[in-house]
């Protein structure tokens, strides 16, 4: 019971910790490492043969941006999944150049459609924090892990600032750890 405290408390500590590391990055730090960030998963989605079906985040805040990375998968003929939440489950939804948006209970702009059910080639997914074990580190609600757990994904990728890096993000056992971590350092994995 002890260890169990303990470990709750570091992975609380670390929690807080993070989000004032990314509340101090500023947006010229964001916007130029997140270019290079995407620049290295292209490469990688590039390096990947069979990938087709990407069901990737719409940033916000001090993550990682997604914007330009969703418009190259876009342009080059992917099918494109953004995420919806409602309630305790988040859901996959197709997009296009089309698709109309509106702004979700988390501030989040989602995509306005039906739930797609099938699997995912690669699932591109926000940080708070990550190790070198390639564990991640959400904000907290548990969306991704239970997602990954209802979902046939074959490649996690996640993305972070170099700065989210952790020694440790104290991973419990229900926490999907990722394929690859790509930051404005490279990738890892």
């Amino acid at each position: 019971m002890k260890d169990n405290v303990k470990e709750e408390n570091n992975r609380s500590l670390l929690r807080r910790r993070m989000k004032e590391t990314l509340s101090s990055l500023g947006k010229e730090y964001i916007s130029g490492s997140s270019i290079h960030i995407c620049e290295f998963l292209k490469k990688y989605i590039r390096s990947k043969d069979g990938v087709k079906n990407v069901f990737i985040y719409n940033s916000y805040g001090s993550e990682v941006k997604t914007d330009k990375i969703i418009l190259f998968l876009l342009d080059g003929g992917f099918n494109v999944y953004l995420p919806i939440v409602r309630g305790d489950d988040m859901y996959a939804v197709a997009v296009n150049k089309d698709t109309k948006y509106v702004i979700g209970d988390y501030g989040i702009s989602e995509p306005l459609g039906e739930a797609y059910t099938g699997g995912f080639d690669m699932a591109v997914t926000p940080m708070l924090a990550f190790d070198k074990d390639k564990n991640r580190m959400g904000k907290g609600k548990g969306y991704y892990d239970r997602f990954f757990a209802s979902h046939n994904v074959k490649i996690k990728v996640g993305l972070a600032f170099s700065a989210q890096k952790a020694v440790s993000v104290y991973p419990e056992s229900h926490d999907v750890p990722m394929d690859v971590i790509i930051t404005e350092e490279g990738i890892c994995g």
